[in-house]
């Protein structure tokens, strides 16, 4: 099952990361398709990417990658699937004066001048 989802930037480079964590609730070694999906603010779908994972039993992976789709500013959606079962979180892409985390703008750089 998909226990969590966030995405994320790097302060560094323009680019938009995942990561999801993994868990195999039974006691049995199991293969797992994960799918990453990302979709606009009106859910038009933009992209996916499959992750094959293979979990021991009770075992708990994360998966960490970089969302290759170049994203203009906007709000969005990315939801990571197994089957049936999923965890979805919301980002903004904004300016780039901007910090965006998890759809939170957290600093804001205004040059005024009078």
């Amino acid at each position: 099952r998909v226990n969590s989802l966030q995405i994320y930037d790097s302060e560094i480079e323009e680019e938009v990361y995942f990561k999801a964590y993994i868990e195999n609730i039974g006691n049995t070694p199991q293969d797992y398709e994960a799918t990453l999906e990302i979709y606009n603010s009106i859910g038009q779908f933009l992209y996916s990417k499959e992750y094959n994972l293979n979990l021991l039993g009770y075992e708990n992976k994360a998966i960490i990658g970089k969302i290759e789709n170049e994203l203009t500013e906007g709000n969005y959606y990315a939801r990571m699937l197994i089957e049936n079962d999923g965890k979805s979180d919301k980002f903004q892409i904004v300016g780039d004066n901007e910090l965006k985390i998890n759809g939170e703008i957290k600093y804001v750089n205004l040059d005024v001048s009078e």
